[in-house]
């Protein structure tokens, strides 16, 4: 994945965060080859009342493959590559402790132009 299609995820997931009602900024969202995830970190924010230290959305688990389709209607093939990102929103609690718990899941699969052509939210 290049920066255009990482760049593309990200807004994607951003808008879909929006929309769930967390306005909390992507600050890094970052593709780590070394372990075929994409690594995804937002600001701190707040609820009102505070009911804990801090809160932020970040990954927990996820997974980045290669894979070859083949259209039969066009008899052609596609490599093309599948984007999994498993959303969490992280919380410390007052007393040190961390937990989190999972917003939704990402599928993309971004084709050999490093577009996004098809996403979906679980």
């Amino acid at each position: 994945m290049n920066n255009t299609a990482t760049n593309n995820l990200k807004t994607l997931v951003q808008a879909e965060l929006i929309k769930r009602g967390f306005k909390a900024k992507l600050i890094q969202f970052e593709v780590c080859p070394k372990y075929n995830i994409v690594r995804l970190q937002s600001e701190d924010f707040q609820t009102t009342p505070v009911i804990f230290e801090k809160l932020n959305i970040t990954h927990f688990n996820g997974g980045i493959s290669k894979e070859t389709i083949i259209v039969d209607d066009y008899d052609i093939e596609l490599e093309v590559t599948n984007v999994w990102i498993a959303v969490h929103v992280a919380f410390t609690h007052t007393d040190g402790g961390f937990n989190s718990t999972k917003l939704f899941d990402v599928r993309a699969v971004i084709d050999e132009n490093d577009e996004v052509v098809s996403i979906h939210y679980i």
